[in-house]
């Protein structure tokens, strides 16, 4: 996975390169965004839409918390998983793939939170 930068300077495209050229090589992973969390599912997510060619792009914004799920390229997925394992979080900063953990995705979220709910001053 390398990621890509676009004409906005806020827009990066998230490159899932296929295994010499091989388009029925690409995994069926989805990105999505984090909005928040949920009691069911652990977070909210919305699924980032993908377009497929010789490679599978994601459409990702600078500073947004993402999920990756099931990336890889290769005949088996155990042969050829990408960015440490079948799934993580991430955001980009500055242009750069930055990994996260769970807690710190919490952190950060807790921390919106607490920017959104302040009130405005008078």
């Amino acid at each position: 996975m390398r990621i890509q930068n676009t004409n906005d300077p806020a827009l990066f495209n998230l490159v899932v390169e296929s295994e010499g050229g091989r388009r029925d090589l690409i995994g069926s992973g989805w990105v999505a965004e984090i909005l928040g969390t949920d009691p069911e599912y652990g977070y909210r997510r919305a699924f980032v839409a993908h377009k497929r060619g010789d490679n599978m792009w994601f459409d990702l914004r600078s500073g947004f918390i993402y999920e990756y799920r099931n990336i890889y390229t290769g005949g088996s997925k155990y042969a050829y998983q990408k960015h440490g394992g079948e799934s993580g979080f991430f955001r980009i900063a500055d242009g750069n793939w930055e990994d996260l953990s769970d807690g710190q995705v919490r952190n950060l979220l807790r921390a919106q939170v607490k920017v959104e709910s302040r009130p405005e001053s008078v």
